[in-house]
């Protein structure tokens, strides 16, 4: 064994370097456990929390991480015409029919004579009033024939006067026995014979006269000569066509409507008619008469409406569009068919906007009415609700909402 003393190769530090722990080896005291202890402790402690943040709920982790979160609400904009507030309205059930109108009174004047036209007093477009002189025909033929009509009834009057002092002769004679049975049935055939000669005369003179009346052409009724075929100096024979006069006071509209229709229509009906060219004004009729029958070939029925040319702004021939009133109620809330949903169960339901939020309020519906066939309301709604009209894919129940006009 070597008494060679062991050489402590570790250099002896200053006393600036030494640390607590070295000054207390040096002192022969233990070594302070302090910082071990408070290391352990603090190592426990993160053990802890992350077994406790393994063994959470998952609701609970989602529940923090939303609440730490900011909630964002988004805002969708609709426009004002893409919803509509309900209010209770009148509705009709309507047809619609179209037509042209005529005047409802019109005279055609025929030529009741054959003469020669003198004069013409209207033209195409110029009002008449009853009683006044339109056409003016020759009649000096017809007075000179009127004389000589006279002057032989004249001399038929004093031939019967001689036939039947002849005859009474001849009657007072045969009670005498002097004239025979076949002188007094001669004397009675010449009477009868003169009688009847005279009578037909009278009866040309009244056809004469009934000419000379109707030599001159006067209007029947007040309105306008729409047509004139009459020319001063032509020679017209008995129905030939002269003038047409044409009342336009009341005018009349001819339609034709389904069979099905028209069983119920009835007269007396009101119609709403709106005239082409004139946009601004609108004009009431009334049904007046309704055919028994189709019209050949068809299945429509011909319905007759009468309407007041108020104003007389009406033609015959303009092409007027009618509304007939089928059915009226007032007081009733309507919606249109596209505002209306379903669910699975076929319960049909709208998107109404309270406030500012969407929601879903089921309804009741009954009949169509109109043309744009709106659907009658009977629970759910109430006058002042707003309610989308338009199948918006992207919308739903409790959406928040802003209209915006445009």
């Amino acid at each position: 064994m070597s008494d060679t003393p062991t050489t402590d190769y570790t250099a002896e530090k200053p006393d600036w370097a030494k640390s607590k722990t070295d000054l207390r080896r040096e002192r022969g005291e233990k070594p302070s456990r302090v910082g071990q202890i408070i290391w352990l402790i603090l190592l426990l402690l993160a053990v802890g929390f992350a077994a406790a943040a393994l063994l959470k709920p998952k609701a609970t982790l989602e529940a923090e991480a939303t609440a730490s979160t900011p909630v964002t609400v988004t805002t969708k904009y609709l426009a004002a015409q893409e919803t509509q507030v309900v209010q209770a309205q009148t509705v009709r059930q309507n047809i619609k029919v179209t037509g042209t109108i005529q005047p409802l009174f019109e005279a055609q004047l025929p030529a009741l004579i054959s003469a020669q036209i003198e004069q013409v007093a209207v033209r195409p477009g110029d009002a008449v009033k009853k009683g006044q002189l339109l056409i003016a025909m020759d009649t000096e033929n017809l007075n000179i024939q009127k004389e000589q009509q006279l002057s032989s009834v004249e001399a038929t009057q004093a031939q019967l006067a001689l036939a039947q002092s002849q005859l009474k002769r001849t009657q007072e004679m045969s009670a005498q026995g002097i004239a025979t049975s076949a002188q007094l049935e001669q004397a009675l055939s010449t009477v009868q014979a003169q009688a009847a000669n005279l009578q037909a005369q009278q009866s040309q003179i009244k056809a004469t006269e009934y000419q000379l009346r109707n030599a001159n052409v006067f209007a029947p009724i007040n309105g306008i000569v729409s047509f004139r075929q009459a020319e001063p100096g032509q020679f017209v024979g008995i129905g030939s066509p002269l003038l047409t006069i044409v009342d336009l006071a009341r005018m009349e509209l001819r339609v034709n409507v389904s069979a099905s229709d028209s069983a119920n229509i009835v007269t007396g009906m009101k119609v709403n008619i709106s005239i082409e060219g004139l946009p601004s004004a609108t004009f009431t009729g009334t049904v007046s008469r309704i055919s028994p029958v189709a019209t050949n070939g068809t299945r429509t029925i011909p319905v007759y409406i009468v309407l007041e040319n108020t104003g007389g702004l009406l033609r015959g021939g303009m092409f007027a569009t009618g509304q007939i009133t089928l059915k009226e109620q007032p007081n009733t809330l309507v919606i249109p068919p596209s505002a209306i949903r379903y669910d699975e169960q076929n319960q049909p339901y709208v998107f109404k906007i309270d406030g500012e939020t969407v929601v879903r309020q089921d309804i009741s519906v009954a009949g169509s009415w109109g043309q744009n066939q709106m659907r009658e309301v009977t629970q759910g709604l109430n006058g002042g609700d707003r309610i989308v009209v338009l199948p918006l894919p992207g919308l739903q129940v409790n959406d928040t909402v802003q209209l915006i006009e445009g």
